[in-house]
């Protein structure tokens, strides 16, 4: 068996140089040499940490030349958010004779536009469903991206005609680097069905599953994200505890979420939770929830009423201000029936069953 060469396993990974990557990736870009990427990143993970290895890992998908690699390394610098790298990976596969690496290379671009351009979500699902799969892990990529775009147009009531298809789709997968990472989405898929559905102790198990399983930074972060929101309404400590965690680590690698953190997810969770001293924010919509919070009614419609129309959240809060029961059963039913989010729209039924229970109904 081919080991990775180095001359020691403890350095940290600034203390690498140009040359020593090439020396311990070297032995897997042999001609003829066909180690899968999982057996490689399973010999790094044992004689190095996890960030030497992640970029051992990166340094070996730039070079490869196996078609299959290449496409298998789309998925790697996506999971592991090696975003430039997956930009260069794209052109690679683009330039690919393969027609596979092609098609690949064009879900990914589609993948990397819905993160960096943010499209409307109608045309993606309209591009990928046009589709026709040259393979598996592209039927697996359609399917995901399918779901992706209706998390876009927050229609998750489509989640449960793709959960069946999505778990067939992935158990069929042979390539155990491939599987890896496609069971990742799929326990972030399943944590975002069950969630929505208001399912949430099925829907943090998948999300702890995929905490424990994953080595990438980023997508620790999300998780910690997702299960802070998986608590936002029902138990305020852990809901901290999950968006402090996952701060650290945004923190840490500048990545772009911990701004929503700080700005909306964190006010919200102090608004519902009346845990709202010191707390401020620049995001209007969670500065009119706090204001609501708060029973400053005429702040609530002095932010609201600028807005052309209002989304089920900001009907909540303006219910909220002025226990308005056609606002709140707007917000309600639209929460349900449009968005299929049945977690959400506890909130406005809670505040209903309050009104009822004291009988201060305004409409």
């Amino acid at each position: 068996m081919i080991q990775p060469q180095h001359n020691s396993s403890t350095i940290q990974w600034h203390q690498w140089t140009e040359e020593d990557v090439k020396r311990a990736i070297a032995p897997f870009l042999q001609e003829g040499v066909e180690a899968s990427l999982q057996n490689v990143q399973r010999m790094f993970s044992v004689q190095y940490d996890a960030e030497v290895t992640a970029q051992l890992m990166k340094a070996l998908c730039l070079q490869t030349n196996c078609d299959l690699q290449q496409r298998h390394a789309l998925e790697y610098m996506y999971m592991n958010a090696f975003f430039q790298e997956l930009l260069d990976m794209i052109e690679k596969n683009k330039a690919s004779s393969n027609q596979t690496n092609q098609q690949w290379a064009f879900i990914y671009e589609l993948i990397w536009n819905r993160i960096a351009k943010k499209p409307d979500p109608n045309l993606t699902l309209q591009q990928i469903k046009q589709l026709t799969p040259l393979d598996e892990g592209a039927q697996v990529l359609q399917t995901f991206l399918i779901q992706y775009s209706y998390f876009d147009l927050l229609a998750y009531g489509e989640f449960g005609n793709y959960y069946q298809r999505l778990v067939d789709q992935v158990s069929g997968i042979d390539s155990p680097f491939l599987s890896y990472y496609f069971q990742l989405r799929l326990e972030d898929f399943q944590f975002y069905y069950h969630w929505k559905r208001n399912e949430v102790i099925i829907a943090r198990k998948h999300a702890f599953r995929a905490l424990n399983k994953t080595m990438s930074s980023f997508k620790k972060c999300h998780l910690h994200v997702a299960l802070a929101e998986s608590y936002s309404i029902t138990d305020y400590d852990q809901a901290i505890f999950h968006m402090n965690e996952a701060l650290k680590i945004a923190d840490h690698h500048q990545f772009g979420i911990r701004d929503a953190i700080r700005t909306r997810l964190y006010p919200f969770v102090s608004a519902v939770h009346q845990e709202m001293e010191g707390v401020t924010t620049t995001d209007l919509p969670e500065q009119a929830h706090l204001a609501a919070a708060r029973g400053d009614t005429a702040k609530v419609q002095e932010i609201l009423d600028d807005f052309e129309s209002l989304t089920p959240f900001q009907e909540y809060y303006l219910g909220l201000a002025t226990q308005s029961v056609r606002l709140l059963t707007s917000s309600y039913r639209r929460l349900m029936n449009e968005y299929g989010d049945y977690y959400y729209a506890m909130l406005p039924f809670q505040e209903l069953q309050r009104i009822k229970t004291q009988n201060t109904i305004t409409l």
